[in-house]
């Protein structure tokens, strides 16, 4: 993971992208999933760290979003319900995604949580 970062900020990267679970447009990754250990999301952020930029995560599990570890910001991604070339099987892992999107937003405003137009990011900076 270290390499990987440092290669794309090399590379020209303004900051890192990572799944830290599995996602609702992957075909092969189930939603459940725990992509990447701790020692490895602390790896990307420290490296991200060094050329003062930040790591954006994509977790939809509670043990995902926990794995992020520091300086976490929440944020919806407005998923669409339905396309016209959505599998089933898509659909089927978006829905969970959806009804949660529609609880978020007042739970996030109810434990006063910091809102942000942005994945969750992950910085030792905050």
């Amino acid at each position: 993971m270290l390499t990987a970062t440092r290669e794309n900020l090399r590379m020209g990267a303004s900051q890192i992208k990572l799944m830290a679970g599995g996602g609702t447009s992957s075909a092969y990754d189930p939603i459940d999933v725990t992509q990447y250990t701790s020692d490895e999301m602390k790896a990307a952020i420290e490296a991200a760290d060094d050329w003062n930029t930040y790591v954006a995560v994509h977790a939809y599990t509670p043990r995902a979003v926990r794995r992020a570890q520091r300086g976490i910001w929440l944020s919806a991604q407005n998923l669409i319900p339905d396309s016209p070339n959505m599998t089933p099987e898509r659909r089927k892992k978006r829905a969970g995604i959806l009804e949660g999107n529609t609880r978020l937003w007042p739970m996030a405003k109810n434990t006063a949580s910091n809102l942000r137009g942005a994945p969750i990011l992950c910085s030792s900076r905050n």
